[in-house]
């Protein structure tokens, strides 16, 4: 008789501490997602991303010199973490010239979120 008493307390007591823990974890749980920049954009991965994307915006592709794609840094997009790349390109003009340019991406889970070309 002493055990099913000393059982039923055990189970009262996990439930009547318990229950507050679990709605309190509940309440303060933050999403992964938006606190996460995600997974890490490996260098060549961004290179190829890079380079189309600046053959679609520079249009000729016989007046791109070269690019640079430099380590990302985790930022904040509104209200998202990703991945800031910043990139430097060269253009040449057509009297010979060669033009520096800046732009950059943001990248989540793999996906490029927004470009900005200076």
């Amino acid at each position: 008789m002493n055990i099913a008493k000393d059982r039923k307390v055990l189970i009262w007591s996990l439930i009547v501490f318990g229950l507050p823990l679990l709605v309190y974890g509940a309440v303060h749980h933050r999403s992964p997602d938006a606190d996460s920049p995600g997974p890490r954009p490996g260098a060549m991965l961004m290179s190829v991303a890079v380079g189309e994307a600046l053959h679609k915006h520079v249009g000729d592709p016989n007046g791109l010199e070269g690019q640079a794609v430099y380590s990302p840094a985790v930022d904040r997009l509104g209200s998202l973490a990703c991945w800031r790349f910043p990139i430097l390109y060269r253009t040449r003009t057509p009297l010979g010239g060669m033009v520096l340019h800046h732009g950059t991406f943001w990248v989540k889970d793999g996906h490029v979120l927004r470009v900005q070309w200076d």
